[in-house]
């Protein structure tokens, strides 16, 4: 059953949403290159969210730390179209010989 609000309480709290930040929600229309959805945050999202489901989470700071990372750069290469598993491959090689490894920042 749905749950029932007091009359008006919706429009209400859609009023004061819209006060407090109107601007916000149309910044799309002023910035063309702004997508008006959060489908591509939500995407970005979804295989961690999964991943999460699979393996039942972490149970340490360490692990949740780990996971962020690799998600975190997975993600990135993907967005700029370029390969994890090399990325993360030269980060290795970059460990055990002691050189610098390589950055997600410098990925164009």
């Amino acid at each position: 059953m749905a749950k029932r609000t007091k009359a008006g309480g919706d429009a209400r709290n859609l009023a004061k949403r819209f006060r407090d930040h109107g601007k916000e929600y149309f910044t799309f229309i002023t910035y063309p290159q702004m997508d008006p959805t959060n489908n591509v945050a939500e995407r970005a999202l979804r295989f961690c969210v999964i991943d999460r489901r699979i393996t039942q989470g972490t149970r340490s700071l360490s692990g949740r730390q780990w996971c962020e990372r690799i998600w975190t750069t997975m993600a990135t290469c993907t967005q700029k179209g370029h390969s994890a598993f090399s990325f993360i491959t030269r980060a290795v090689q970059a460990a055990f010989s002691s050189t610098e490894p390589p950055s997600l920042l410098a990925l164009t």
